[in-house]
């Protein structure tokens, strides 16, 4: 993908760093502004509730930087506000709940709370009363966790590292690479999913560790199921699909740093940009 990322004329980069599907045909995104130097920045939420008819729209703003959104319900979601300060509430209104130790990076959806990433292996998990430290010791790099549907909890982060959670102990799996691994996807209580760095895309279900073959230059930062297919997000180098045991491009004119998939959609995002993907069509827009 050729398109050199944005800057306002006013020296502003604008880059979409989470999206989600809003009551059925809308969205929701995560919009960060910063200059050069990273010094001044705004952050935004955006909602609109027909995508096919309108531009999302600006609904919450700070001076700030809200480091991660995780949507719960189309009525609620939470935020990482400036590292330490935990928002929950409308899009248009979160509320702080509480503020972490921690500098925190990310938020994962989990059952019956989520999960709350942060420098130096931090994770702990929110109920919505109460805040429990689980970090993971061996790892100073922790990108995402996920939960299988019977409850066991997995961690991926830098060096090759993943990890697993059955009851009070975190337990290495040794994958054989040393590529960063962003995400993990967890379709049944058997099989992981995994996007990396340096072209690393690999499925392992029980003790098997398949790994697919990719396109050179590759680093991928998002993976998600859509239509009974599995896709790969390239960043700037668009979208990437498997396809009879190996990882093909699929659409190069996208950014997909950030995917999301449900019944309906899979939706895109990365830089200033945000698209959906209906199984037949595609649709996007730009944040200027």
């Amino acid at each position: 993908m050729g398109k050199e990322p944005y800057v306002s004329p006013e020296g502003f980069t604008p880059v979409v760093l989470e999206v989600f599907p809003y009551r059925q045909t809308g969205l929701a995104c995560l919009v960060v502004q910063s200059n050069e130097d990273r010094d001044l920045h705004l952050s935004e939420i955006n909602l609109c509730e027909d995508f096919s008819a309108e531009d999302p729209e600006t609904v919450f703003s700070i001076k700030s930087w809200i480091y991660s959104m995780l949507q719960i319900t189309d009525d609620e979601i939470y935020i990482a506000h400036s590292g330490k300060a935990l928002r929950r509430g409308a899009h248009a209104e979160p509320q702080t709940v509480l503020t972490v130790d921690a500098d925190m990076t990310k938020l994962c959806a989990g059952s019956g709370g989520i999960y709350v990433l942060g420098l130096h292996g931090y994770v702990a998990f929110y109920d919505g009363r109460t805040l429990t430290d689980i970090s993971v010791a061996q790892s100073d790099d922790i990108y995402f966790v996920a939960e299988t549907p019977n409850g066991t909890i997995y961690a991926c982060g830098g060096k090759g590292g993943l990890f697993r959670r059955d009851g009070a102990a975190w337990s290495p799996i040794d994958l054989g690479t040393n590529a960063e691994i962003y995400r993990i996807l967890l379709p049944d209580d058997k099989t992981l999913l995994l996007a990396g760095s340096n072209g690393f895309c690999a499925r392992l279900a029980g003790d098997a560790l398949t790994v697919f073959k990719t396109p050179e230059g590759r680093d991928y930062r998002a993976v998600a199921l859509f239509g009974k297919q599995l896709f790969f997000g390239a960043g700037m180098h668009g979208l990437d699909v498997l396809k009879d045991g190996e990882v093909v491009p699929f659409k190069d004119n996208i950014y997909s740093y950030n995917l999301f998939a449900n019944d309906q959609y899979l939706f895109a995002s990365g830089l200033n940009e945000v698209a959906r993907f209906d199984g037949d069509d595609w649709l996007a827009t730009e944040f200027t």
